[in-house]
């Protein structure tokens, strides 16, 4: 089997795996997971935070991010029109978000247009990661893109997950690109 197909394969079985979670297991460990994010972040001083919306089967920060909205400006993934990354200024109102062509609810496209920067920190959902920071993603590549930008420019990058996320390998492509750190629920 290639990498591909390996990469393939596991999203099919994490996938049915984070399916099987029973969801009040999930609401308790989201919670834990936004406990952790809040703490990691507090002391740190970062000017923005570039986030996620979470998938239904990804861990909830919402509440997490309504606090963090407070004292940083949050800004959210989407996409351009000729599907190109990019990142719009979240207002903190859940009802503003729109569902995009691949399933994720992102900011209106007449909103504040960003890419972060040295003093920001960008929150990088996956399937899986391993405890070094590889990660394997939904495989259309938005965040390999968006973290091969921030680790050229030095700008933190934390990954998010569940704790059956955490793998001790992944299968790996050269464009694949790591996060800094992960927090998972313990």
């Amino acid at each position: 089997m290639n990498t591909k197909e390996a990469k393939r394969s596991l999203r099919t079985q994490i996938r049915k795996l984070l399916a099987e979670i029973p969801t009040a297991q999930k609401i308790q460990q989201s919670g834990q997971i936004c406990n952790l994010l809040l703490t990691y972040l507090r002391p740190k001083n970062f000017r923005r935070i570039f986030a996620f919306w979470p998938m239904a089967f990804e861990p909830q920060i919402q509440p997490a991010l309504h606090t963090l909205i407070k004292d940083n400006g949050i800004f959210l993934p989407a996409f351009s029109s000729n599907n190109s990354p990019e990142f719009r200024l979240w207002n903190g109102d859940e009802s503003q978000l729109e569902k995009n062509s691949f399933g994720f609810l992102a900011p209106p496209e007449k909103t504040v247009l960003s890419w972060p920067e040295n003093d920001d920190i960008l929150l990088v959902p996956g399937l899986a990661f391993t405890p070094d920071g590889s990660r394997l993603g939904q495989g259309k590549g938005f965040y390999d893109q968006v973290l091969q930008y921030t680790n050229s420019k030095m700008i933190f990058s934390l990954g998010i997950c569940f704790r059956e996320q955490i793998f001790d390998r992944l299968p790996i492509e050269d464009h694949d690109a790591k996060v800094n750190e992960i927090i998972w629920n313990l």
